[in-house]
């Protein structure tokens, strides 16, 4: 790793002078195809010998190459067929690459079935300056070999490299893709990534219920508003990432901050704490405003708890974290705008009641209790158990009956019943009227018969 000059200061210290006794200068090459791949000055045959040979004869199960600018291009092809059968390699650390190295070390097979499997603990691609700029070819190399030889990936940092481009950023998103679910740590710092790129992550990484990430590192991008929305959405379902770096997002603003609170605290109800994101637990770059005037601090720190077990059972999976920190975080949030002991049970209005037992059970253990940090002594009093239930605006507990709704049930089908017999009365009374009415209109009518009689009787004794 060291220049030129370097190494010539570092020799004449050493006694060795203008490099007469230097071990480079006796260096005699295994081939001639080595000889014009790495031929050169005495940094060069030492990076031959103790770097590049290893490599050849596989002999070594981590590699890290600084010096692919002083190769030529033979050099570079020369590295990518050592490479192309060191399977052994666990540790794959490529530094300094410029434009036209990766389609160099990593060509398309001959045959497909020349292609080699790797199992990668560690891959490295970091550009040479910042913001290097690739070529379509390279990053077809890459995604290539990413998807075609490399079976298991679990660290991948691809830094210092441009990726402006939508055609670039395709290719790595679906290289990534295969190895979701042993992928644990992702670094793409100063890549110049935008929302599309973003879209690509949450789509075909976060979302995706095999994902494995742990650490995703977005230092030094072009991350605004709207990516941190893209991430939001994608992280609101995802339970294994723990650590997002986001410094130097100059870009966002404190509304894109808000969404990351909103993500891991989410205060619209009681109900969408619960669903907030519990396991990211750390995320670097926020401005010390938005943190001095959120709780995002607060919340980190109930996601990094794992609540250790006492009486020998040891520390609690993840799995167990998960319903504890949501229960802490409801707790919080009942306290976070409440004088001392009062518990704001008018929050509870719109709960669903299949959380009530976990608050409850949350409360009751606590009740009389300190609460929180040694400089915090928050304690539950029993009465709020009592008012608790009392207020629970709902009418079904448990899925019993309560004794409120056991009478209002009550006087209602009494009520119900009543009305039924006043109906049937109502009913029976009208049928009763509708007949005398009937008869009404027979006397009414024999009534006027009658009269007519009489009078032409009448008229007839008149008359004789």
């Amino acid at each position: 790793k060291f220049s030129t000059l370097a190494y010539t200061t570092l020799l004449e210290w050493i006694g060795w002078g203008d490099h007469r006794a230097s071990p480079a200068d006796e260096l005699d090459f295994e081939d001639e195809l080595d000889r014009v791949a790495f031929d050169g000055d005495d940094m060069m045959k030492m990076i031959y010998r103790d770097v590049i040979l290893p490599l050849k004869h596989k002999t070594c199960t981590s590699f890290e190459t600084t010096f692919l600018r002083r190769l030529s291009d033979e050099g570079i092809r020369r590295v990518g067929f050592f490479l192309s059968s060191s399977t052994q390699l666990m540790d794959l650390r490529i530094l300094n690459v410029d434009s036209g190295h990766l389609s160099l070390l990593f060509p398309e097979p001959i045959q497909q079935e020349q292609s080699r499997r790797f199992s990668l603990a560690m891959f490295q691609v970091q550009g040479f300056v910042g913001n290097t700029s690739l070529t379509v070819e390279d990053v077809r190399s890459l995604s290539r070999f990413l998807q075609n030889e490399v079976t298991s990936l679990k660290q991948f940092h691809f830094t210092n490299i441009s990726l402006d481009d939508v055609a670039l950023m395709q290719w790595l998103k679906d290289a990534l893709t295969l190895h979701k679910d042993s992928l644990y740590n992702l670094d793409l710092s100063r890549c110049n990534i935008e929302r599309g790129f973003c879209e690509g992550l949450r789509a075909n990484l976060l979302q995706h219920g095999e994902c494995s990430l742990r650490e995703l590192n977005l230092e030094t991008n072009s991350i605004d508003n709207a990516c941190i929305n893209t991430l939001c959405e994608g992280l609101k379902h995802n339970t294994s990432l723990q650590l997002l770096n986001l410094s130097g997002s100059t870009e966002v603003t404190d509304e894109g901050w808000r969404l990351v609170e909103k993500l891991i605290y989410d205060t619209s109800s009681i109900e969408s704490i619960s669903n907030s994101n519990h396991s990211l637990s750390e995320v670097l770059g926020i401005p010390q405003n938005i943190l001095a005037t959120t709780f995002i601090t607060q919340i980190l720190s109930i996601n990094r708890k794992m609540y250790v077990r006492y009486q020998g059972f040891g520390e609690s999976t993840a799995e167990r974290a998960l319903p504890l920190r949501r229960r802490e975080k409801i707790v919080f949030y009942l306290y976070s705008e409440q004088p001392l002991n009062v518990l704001n049970v008018e929050l509870f209005s719109e709960f669903d009641v299949k959380l009530m037992p976990c608050i409850l059970g949350f409360l009751v253990k606590r009740v009389n209790r300190r609460w929180g940090s040694p400089d915090n002594s928050m304690s539950l009093d029993q009465s709020c158990i009592y008012e608790l239930i009392r207020k629970w605006n709902m009418p079904i507990l448990y899925q019993f009956p309560s004794p409120e709704r056991v009478r209002m049930t009550a006087d209602m089908n009494a009520i119900i019943s009543e009305n039924a017999g006043l109906l049937k009365e109502v009913n029976r009374l009208r049928a009763e009227n509708a007949m005398l009415s009937s008869k009404v209109t027979n006397l009414e009518s024999e009534n006027a018969a009658l009269r007519g009689k009489n009078d032409h009787v009448g008229k007839k004794a008149r008359t004789s």
